[in-house]
């Protein structure tokens, strides 16, 4: 029997808003202690991976370990069918064949089940991501992050993100015009982390990192990660060693269109 609950149905809809444009069908890997997803888009330039452990829910039951393929443009339509401080129930039985989701309004007046029919999905084994060690890294407001990829995208198609020193810059030039903005700590912003280990540039596509910004609203900050050779990894941390949701991005070559 696999369960789990969250008081809000937003935290849950939240997550699933920010990878649905990225990818189709996925598996919910279910364990005793987390659920993780891992997906690559179709064109195998983006990796998405989810952890959610067990104590961001309110109530988790897993009795053994368990695939749930699910299609997330499905849940996407159920995830509208709930208010956003509806207390949201996930439910799939030992061999069943569905994964069940009840919304439970605040006043007890409204309860809505509906059930969506589980994928088999082949999953090649999960890609090993490797520790690396980043040369630069900048953990900064996640809706300063989204604002900034609106910006850039309204000039360009690919983002240039420069580390030296103790600043983060991001470039981006088209045949409207060209713009760059530059992050750096401050006395006044605590939450605006940056470490350079070495100077790096490395430029990106506008379109993914435009995906990747709808995962803002899953918490305050945001911390890129970036090094020669290595994808951009791009994560939303939601607090207190519950999970987060990582993007990573292979970065765009001169032979890129």
């Amino acid at each position: 029997m696999f369960e789990a609950v969250i008081q809000e149905a937003s935290q849950f809809r939240k997550i699933i808003d920010s990878f649905k444009d990225l990818v189709d069908a996925v598996n919910f890997d279910c364990t005793t202690k987390n659920i993780q997803v891992q997906a690559m888009d179709g064109a195998h330039v983006a990796l998405v991976f989810l952890n959610m452990e067990a104590g961001f829910f309110d109530k988790y039951r897993c009795d053994r370990s368990v695939s749930l393929g699910v299609n997330v443009g499905t849940i996407a339509k159920v995830m509208k069918c709930a208010s956003s401080d509806d207390q949201m129930k996930l439910q799939a039985e030992d061999d069943g064949n569905q994964l069940m989701f009840t919304f439970q309004s605040k006043s007890n007046e409204r309860n809505s089940k509906f059930e969506i029919n589980l994928l088999e999905i082949d999953s090649p084994e999960a890609l090993q991501i490797p520790e690396t060690s980043y040369s630069a890294e900048i953990t900064f407001s996640s809706s300063e992050f989204s604002k900034l990829i609106r910006d850039m995208a309204n000039f360009g198609d690919t983002v240039t993100i420069q580390a030296k020193k103790s600043s983060i810059q991001f470039s981006v030039g088209g045949s409207t015009g060209k713009g760059s903005i530059v992050i750096q700590e401050t006395p006044e912003v605590e939450t605006t982390k940056i470490t350079i280990k070495e100077a790096i540039q490395l430029t990106f596509s506008l379109k993914y990192l435009s995906q990747f910004s709808k995962g803002s609203s899953l918490g305050e900050t945001v911390t890129l990660k970036m090094s020669e050779d290595s994808p951009l990894l791009v994560e939303f941390p939601f607090g207190d060693d519950l999970g987060s949701l990582k993007f990573f991005l292979a970065p765009k070559i001169e032979s890129d269109e």
